[in-house]
């Protein structure tokens, strides 16, 4: 097969990658076709966090059909153990007579591995640069190179924008099949993270519950400890972190310790969370994908921190019109509409009776 049709294949393998945005960071979107004389007879994409491969899935859609044949990946497969087994060993065994992918693999740690291993295993190996699949590596580079988790931002909201009711009751803004996906995204999260008054307000389980999968580890930003010993959250068999004040009070946080939580301590920027710190530490303690829920003033001080790589918005057909503004809630005004943060590669998808809209934040430093 001629370069040129190569990158027909390696494109068509990149638009159905991109069918995983969202669902998949912080791993990149990777697509991947079987294709036996000239025929696609396998393709697949990587779907979720945690989830299959794409060759993986590509490989089990072609089935025999995959022995002599020709693997078209976005992305050099992968070659370790991770949350799933290495691509490279599926290929092996699946009996292909070539591969051909479109990027070398970003990480430093992991780049040539697969391409090494698969021709000492006598596959023919060929790369073919494509442009639409090394656009889909644009967040899984900065991902790699900085001190943070990939941030995903959640909430639901009436359509006057309300997050809970003037009494804070917000129990259930969204209907049954938005609450799934809510569940879907804490089973693809490492650690999910709330404000106190959240914990105070709902005395929430931060588990997943609606869908199969891991629960992620509850953070809480509690500055003076005011979560109680008895909250839900604290019985999680998943130990809870907690970011509070040095200040403290010393009972509060021995009572605190007694339930099995740990303490961390909650660096400042003047008054406001100093989210960098904190976020670079759940990155150094393996925490990959964050998944925060609120509450308010939790969502919008870590927006206004352009810290949030992807938004995801919950909207219910209701409106509250409550004298008490359950909102969004930013440190500091925002002088001007030019100062708004802005959304890119909006998706909406349709849970009657709601939608789910979500984006990417659009980087400043991009």
């Amino acid at each position: 097969m001629t370069e040129s049709l190569d990158r027909q294949q390696l494109a068509a393998a990149a638009s159905d990658a991109r069918r995983g945005r969202g669902r998949v960071e912080p791993n990149p979107m990777v697509g991947a076709l079987v294709v036996r004389e000239g025929v696609v007879v396998g393709r697949g994409h990587h779907a979720s966090h945690g989830g299959a491969h794409a060759e993986v899935v590509a490989l089990a859609d072609a089935g025999g059909q995959s022995r002599g044949a020709t693997l078209y990946v976005s992305l050099e497969p992968c070659s370790t153990q991770g949350k799933t087994p290495p691509c490279t060993e599926a290929i092996i065994a699946a009996g292909l007579a070539e591969v051909v992918y479109a990027s070398v693999d970003p990480n430093p740690r992991h780049a040539g591995a697969a391409d090494r291993r698969l021709r000492d295993a006598g596959i023919q190996v060929r790369r073919v640069a494509c442009a639409e699949a090394d656009d889909l590596l644009t967040d899984f580079r900065r991902y790699l190179t900085g001190e943070q988790p990939f941030v995903l931002a959640k909430w639901a909201t009436t359509l006057d924008g309300r997050l809970a009711t003037g009494s804070g009751d917000s129990k259930w803004i969204t209907g049954e099949a938005a609450r799934r996906r809510a569940h879907e995204e804490r089973a693809r999260a490492d650690a999910i993270l709330v404000g106190v008054g959240t914990v105070l307000a709902d005395d929430p389980q931060l588990t997943t519950r609606a869908v199969e999968g891991p629960s992620p580890r509850p953070v809480v930003i509690d500055p003076w400890l005011r979560m109680p010993p008895e909250a839900r959250l604290l019985e999680n068999a998943t130990r809870v972190i907690v970011f509070h004040r040095s200040a403290a009070d010393s009972d509060k946080q021995h009572a605190m310790r007694s339930t099995g939580a740990e303490l961390r301590p909650l660096h400042l920027i003047g008054e406001q969370v100093d989210w960098r710190s904190l976020l670079a530490e759940l990155r150094g303690r393996g925490v990959g994908r964050l998944m925060v829920e609120g509450g308010g003033r939790t969502l919008g001080s870590l927006l206004a921190a352009r810290l949030v790589d992807r938004v995801q918005v919950h909207l219910a057909p209701r409106i509250l019109a409550d004298a008490d503004r359950r909102v969004l809630e930013g440190p500091l005004p925002v002088p001007a509409m030019a100062s708004a943060l802005e959304v890119e590669d909006l998706e909406s998808e349709a849970l009657a009776p709601d939608f789910v809209l979500s984006g990417r934040l659009r980087k400043l430093h991009y």
